[in-house]
């Protein structure tokens, strides 16, 4: 079972609390349009990128998998 997380001993920020909160009293609808919205940016965004630009962000994003995936294997044989 893995440990439990941790309460923040900081202070919390003030936007970061009314983001919290907005993003809770979000109605399905409007949390599909804010998914939807981000979706669209990212789309945007990656249609402008170069090839260069695109090979470079799927290398980065593969290596981060590699990482992921080798520090669970690593965390797996020490339990």
């Amino acid at each position: 079972m893995p440990p439990k997380k941790r309460q923040s001993t900081g202070q919390v920020h003030l936007k970061t609390r009314r983001a919290k909160v907005m993003r809770a009293c979000e109605t399905p609808e409007q949390c599909d349009a804010c998914a939807e919205q981000s979706h669209l940016r990212r789309a945007a965004s990656r249609a402008n990128e170069t090839t260069v630009q695109r090979e470079a962000r799927v290398e980065e994003s593969r290596l981060r998998i590699v990482q992921t995936r080798e520090l669970l294997w690593q965390s797996n044989l020490k339990l």
